[in-house]
């Protein structure tokens, strides 16, 4: 008696489990190369994009370090941290590992007390190596370079936080993928091998047509209720998704041929020439500026020439022998001494003499960048090149009206001088330096405050104030001159602002009044002396009024009694002829 075919020993369930469990670990393995894929993509465009950012701030930082403007230096760093939400940190250092500027973004979650504790105490690099320690910072440097010297390093820190909930949103619906995969695989597969030996030669014959290109395809039995309808409705399903997606595809197609047609356009109206190189040199991209710089066309020297076309070639020669002295390796004067300090990674900005289709010469300022490579390598070059001819008939305009105004400052008989904000002499006329009894080396970078009287700093500190201000105004000043005597002069001072209202500094001119000055002080001795002696006159006239006073009584008391004796005489004669 044959034992009868229990569910878990028939063909049906062992085909199943099998084909389950190999589906499980497919799927499981395609999961899991799926997540580390996505989790190696999401890790290298966060590389990518901190590299970039970091090698930006090392190609625009040189300048600030070299000239130790450290307000400017703190101003990339922040903005470079703010401006990408998942920077936490950007540090700069010098080539002895010295931070210059740095900045951490407070509001972030990944600093600690203990972090912002080193922050706070301007210990940077141990902050980032505590943020480091918990393995969710990604960091990036790059180092900085002037004229091909390192002079220090910009270092970027990254939170991974972001790619680790992407990561964990990418597990839960691979997770659930999965789940929903095998759950349908599982019940379709049982259906399938139920019929397994129904006709599928319409399918087949279907899906041949499709892979011919014709995606106009019906299957037969799609109507049918059975296993083989539903396959059939899936596969014109499929077939649909197919058409929709090849419909989408030409309309990616075309919307990238618009923007090639936009980049195209940008190019062609740029102000600058632009003109895209191969690593070997030959001409990859013409733009219309370019053409209008040099007199070719782009149908020219698209893929036939290099750059040395219109080179001088006596440049290329002393620029390859400066490379070539520099670097310690011969340089050859051609392509390579155009592109060879840009091929080293930083971005090269020289002026070079273009020779152009007419062999006439223009002055060209030329910058060239290399193109890299998700790999690093070099892709190409790029070169931006600007007309400086009416820039340099500008200069030259510059110098000879600064040559006319030197000339009038220098011929002024009042003396001339410019200060800084903070009251250092910048300049100075001739006939100033001969007021002041000095050369003009020893008194241009001092403070006029060294050339005046002691007494008189504090209102020089009050007229400073008045210029920032905004006031102009007129005053004398007592300079002291290198002999220590004194120098009056009568000064014209005014503020001077650039077109932002920002104060620049100060203008004055000064003229010599000490004749004047000395003389309004003999005036004033004598007006003195004078007085003195009218005082001393008008008490010696007083005095002898007032003798004259006392005398002027005795004389006439003097009469009263002679007039009171007369009287006194006549009363007794008068008595004595009586009877």
């Amino acid at each position: 008696m044959t034992e009868p075919v229990t569910r878990s020993s028939s063909i049906l369930t062992r085909l199943t489990s099998m084909v389950a469990g190999i589906l499980v670990a497919a799927v499981l393995l395609v999961g899991c190369l799926a997540l580390l894929w996505q989790y190696r993509q999401l890790h290298q465009a966060l590389n990518t994009k901190g590299t970039t950012l970091v090698q930006f701030m090392a190609q625009v930082m040189p300048l600030s370090i070299l000239s130790l403007n450290f307000v400017q230096l703190h101003n990339y760093v922040k903005k470079v941290v703010l401006y990408d939400e998942e920077a936490v940190y950007a540090i700069v250092l010098n080539e002895q590992r010295a931070p210059l500027a740095f900045f951490f973004k407070e509001g972030d979650p990944l600093l600690t007390a203990k972090s912002r504790g080193l922050v706070a105490a301007r210990m940077p690099l141990l902050a980032a190596q505590e943020l480091k320690n918990s393995e969710r910072i990604l960091e990036v440097s790059a180092p900085i370079q002037a004229a091909e010297k390192r002079i220090g390093q910009a270092i970027l820190g990254f939170s991974t936080e972001k790619m680790r909930r992407a990561l964990m949103v990418q597990f839960g619906l691979i997770g659930a993928a999965l789940v929903v995969t095998i759950l349908g695989s599982v019940a379709l597969l049982r259906v399938t091998l139920l019929r397994l030996l129904r006709p599928v030669q319409q399918l087949t014959a279907a899906a041949t047509q499709i892979s011919r290109g014709d995606l106009n395809v019906s299957p037969a039995n799609i109507g049918r209720s059975d296993e083989v309808g539903v396959l059939c409705r899936a596969f014109e399903s499929m077939a649909g998704q197919l058409r929709e997606l090849v419909a989408g595809l030409q309309s990616r197609e075309d919307d990238l041929h618009r923007l090639t047609i936009f980049q195209s356009t940008i190019l062609d109206n740029a102000a600058y020439g632009i003109i895209s190189m191969t690593p070997e040199g030959v001409v990859s991209s013409f733009n219309r500026a370019a053409e209008r710089l040099l007199g070719y066309s782009a149908q020219e020297v698209i893929g036939l020439q290099t750059p040395e076309l219109w080179h001088d070639t006596e440049e290329l020669r002393q620029r390859a022998l400066e490379l070539s002295l520099a670097s310690g390796q011969t340089v050859e004067p051609g392509f390579k001494a155009v592109v060879a300090p840009a091929a080293g990674g930083a971005p090269d900005e020289r002026e070079w003499t273009f020779i152009r289709k007419d062999r006439s010469r223009v002055p060209v300022l030329f910058t060239v960048t290399a193109l890299l490579g998700d790999n690093g390598a070099v892709t190409g070059f790029v070169g931006l090149g600007y007309d400086l001819t009416e820039r340099k008939r500008a200069d030259e305009e510059r110098r000879e009206s600064e040559t006319r105004y030197r000339r009038i400052v220098d011929t002024a008989i009042e003396g001339v001088c410019t200060l800084a904000p903070d009251a250092t002499i910048t300049f100075i006329n001739d006939r100033m330096a001969e007021m002041l009894g000095r050369p003009e080396a020893e008194i241009l970078g001092r403070s006029l405050a060294e050339f005046l009287f002691e007494e008189d700093l504090p209102d020089h500190a009050q007229k400073m104030e008045n210029r920032r201000l905004g006031i102009s105004e007129s005053y004398e000043r007592r300079l002291r001159r290198m002999d220590g005597t004194e120098l009056w002069t009568l000064a014209s001072a005014t503020p001077v602002r650039d077109e932002e209202d920002r104060f620049l500094g100060s203008f004055g001119m000064f003229n010599d009044i000490t004749e004047r000055k000395h003389a309004e002080e003999e005036l004033h001795r004598l007006k003195d002396e004078l007085e003195q002696r009218v005082h001393q006159r008008t008490s010696e006239l007083e005095e002898k009024n007032r003798e004259l006073e006392r005398m002027n009584r005795l004389f006439v008391g003097r009469e009263c009694k002679m007039a009171e004796l007369k009287q006194r005489i006549r009363e007794l004669e008068q008595g004595s002829d009586g009877p």
